[in-house]
């Protein structure tokens, strides 16, 4: 509990600022502002995830209220061409001597340089430090519902979300407009679409990295019909090198990726189509039984869909597939789900779902649970 403590001493700090905004403050110049003017441009935000679950894993059943995620994030513009970014994440360890705690870790820390327009490329920017990686930001800004399960390619362990690099990102062709942004979704919203491009360690934000490699990432997003379905895009994603295990480059596994969506945004409901295939996964586990040093290939593919019927109800469903190894058979299991939710406000939803994974072999008992989470946002 020991790391849990640092979160609650930045939020009372944070606490005892704004409350004593008026205290003037001297700079290294030995120029005096008050603390309020040297908080602005400051802003302050959090995503907790607070769960009841109930259900059955491996033919053991359970029953837990537990914490899935707490995030806070602190962003600061410092100039009008660099902003930084600074995010906490608490998760509950595991495993080790810790097991149990409540652990805080960082998610983000970034310097942000924001870049002037070039032709079609607009809203340019390069994220460096611990940083978003191109595609799982992107899709959880359209599926809103991380609050229940991790995306895809992350719940069947090919990659996460961040990871000590550079990130460059672009709109292509300006910005769609206001009605669209204010009614629909105000995040990534290219006129024609949107990049990110990257280089990282490989191992993501909570792994040392063990070996030289970098891997390369990138995510293309067009927008076909902007005046016409504006809601409409077509995403690709591809990642490049190798997994994250220490030795020498030759008997390191590849990691290679690449992924495709189809997804329509409206303002009566979202929804997505996803392919995903490749070699090898971040971490390296994926590996040929007697050949430690070949990857194995996977495929699979997911659909999500989420409607909006008025203000504040949100129904939900999915389906996944996935085999982790297509080099052999029976191994392949799927995963469906539904659920509802009520939005009370600026995305603090209550949401009830059901979730079962299926096992094609039907030799290893299916896992099945609901559970009951809170979604607060702020």
């Amino acid at each position: 509990m020991r790391r849990a403590s640092v979160l609650f001493l930045i939020m009372v700090s944070i606490c005892v600022s704004s409350a004593f905004a008026g205290i003037e403050i001297t700079t290294d110049s030995g120029d005096e502002i008050s603390l309020r003017d040297w908080l602005t441009g400051v802003k302050i935000g959090g995503v907790y995830y607070l769960s009841y679950q109930n259900g059955v894993e491996e033919d053991d059943s359970y029953s837990e209220f537990f914490v899935r995620r707490a995030y806070l994030t602190v962003k600061k513009s410092i100039l009008p061409y660099l902003d930084s970014r600074i995010t906490l994440d608490v998760h509950q360890d595991s495993e080790g001597d810790g097991k149990g705690d409540m652990e805080v870790r960082l998610k983000y820390a970034y310097a942000n340089f924001k870049l002037p327009d070039l032709y079609l490329l607009t809203k340019q920017n390069i994220e460096f430090g611990i940083v978003h990686m191109p595609w799982l930001d992107f899709q959880e800004h359209i599926n809103y519902y991380r609050m229940r399960e991790k995306m895809f390619v992350e719940r069947v362990g090919v990659f996460n979300s961040a990871d000590f690099g550079a990130t460059y990102a672009a709109y292509l062709g300006g910005e769609l407009d206001d009605d669209y942004k204010s009614r629909v979704n105000k995040k990534y919203a290219g006129r024609f679409g949107s990049l990110a491009l990257g280089i990282y360690n490989g191992g993501g934000y909570h792994a040392v990295e063990k070996n030289h490699n970098k891997v390369l990432e990138g995510r293309l997003t067009l927008r076909p019909l902007p005046n016409i379905l504006p809601g409409l895009q077509l995403s690709g994603f591809t990642a490049y090198g190798k997994g994250n295990v220490g030795g020498a480059n030759e008997h390191i596994p590849n990691w290679n990726t690449i992924l495709g969506m189809l997804s329509y945004e409206h303002h009566f409901g979202t929804v997505t189509a996803q392919y995903l295939q490749g070699e090898g996964n971040q971490k390296g586990e994926w590996v040929k039984l007697k050949d430690p040093e070949g990857a194995v290939s996977y495929s699979g593919y997911s659909f999500f869909g989420e409607l909006k019927p008025g203000e504040h109800w949100r129904p939900i469903a999915g389906y996944d597939f996935f085999d982790p190894n297509t080099g052999i058979e029976d191994d392949e299991y799927s995963r469906y789900f539904v659920g509802l939710g009520y939005d009370f406000g600026h995305r603090n939803v209550l949401l009830f779902d059901y979730d079962v994974r299926d096992y094609v072999d039907g030799k290893q008992p299916d896992d099945h649970w609901y559970q009951l989470t809170m979604q607060i946002h702020y």
